[in-house]
């Protein structure tokens, strides 16, 4: 088994979403970009070890509170976009990721994702 990059983190993102790689990598305020963007990093952040918010942001030049927050809109869109839910089902099919994601499950506002969706 291979050690999955960042760089592959991104092929993949671009592949999925349709989305060329250097717009993933691009600081454009398109929504698909935008999206394609904050996926990458919400993967990269659950999935690959050592990835934190620094070396995310170092990888996209952009601060690690910008990280935090692209995961954290990830995170939200997981809880009702079914199209979003997918995108990270086929990512971490063509990454062969499943059954390794490294975080607890997905908390809003240090709420089980269940209790959020009953408020």
């Amino acid at each position: 088994m291979h050690d999955v990059t960042f760089n592959n983190v991104i092929d993949a993102v671009a592949q999925v979403m349709k989305v060329p790689r250097e717009l993933v990598m691009d600081p454009a305020w398109n929504r698909d970009c935008i999206r394609a963007r904050h996926l990458a990093m919400y993967i990269m952040k659950q999935y690959l070890p050592g990835a934190g918010s620094l070396a995310i942001g170092v990888f996209f030049s952009v601060d690690p509170n910008t990280v935090t927050y692209g995961v954290h809109r990830v995170k939200l869109h997981l809880i009702k976009d079914e199209i979003m839910q997918q995108h990270e089902i086929t990512i971490s099919q063509v990454l062969k990721l499943q059954g390794k994601k490294k975080c607890r499950p997905h908390k809003v506002n240090n709420t089980p994702v269940t209790k959020a969706l009953k408020r």
